[in-house]
């Protein structure tokens, strides 16, 4: 069985580099190739967190797969779901699902990448105090 070098999200998005920018903006990624169509980021390297870009419409992606994403989620975890839910506020992201606190012991706000998926930004506060109820829930 072949081993894994490297898995990650390729996401089609209308422009590479606004989504690029944005997500470089809001975390520490790395730019590992920056091309009009493609753009790969990483965080740790292979071994880490890695996600890619490619431009909607380009003719790498298979016929009936060219268009961007839907039903999608990047989910991110962080230290402090709060602070980054200020911060986009404060630079006018695009705030799908305002933050809130859920069942499931999350913390989260929900934000599209510029003509791209939606960031889900997430912060454990608790364990579920009903698994059940929580799975119910989402």
């Amino acid at each position: 069985m072949p081993s894994i070098n490297s898995l990650y999200p390729l996401f089609s998005v209308a422009d590479p580099a606004a989504a690029r920018d944005f997500l470089t903006g809001l975390f520490d990624l790395e730019v590992v190739f920056d091309a009009p169509w493609y753009v790969h980021l990483s965080q740790g390297g292979p071994a880490g967190f890695n996600v890619a870009l490619i431009a909607e419409g380009h003719d790498s992606m298979p016929p009936g797969e060219r268009d961007r994403g839907r039903s999608v989620l990047l989910t991110v975890e962080v230290d402090d779901a709060t602070a980054l839910d200020s911060r986009l506020r404060a630079e006018g992201a695009e705030i799908v699902q305002p933050l809130r606190d859920d069942p499931t012991g999350q913390r989260h706000v929900m934000v599209r990448v510029p003509g791209g998926p939606v960031l889900d930004v997430v912060e454990w506060i608790a364990a579920p105090a009903d698994p059940e109820a929580a799975q119910a829930s989402t």
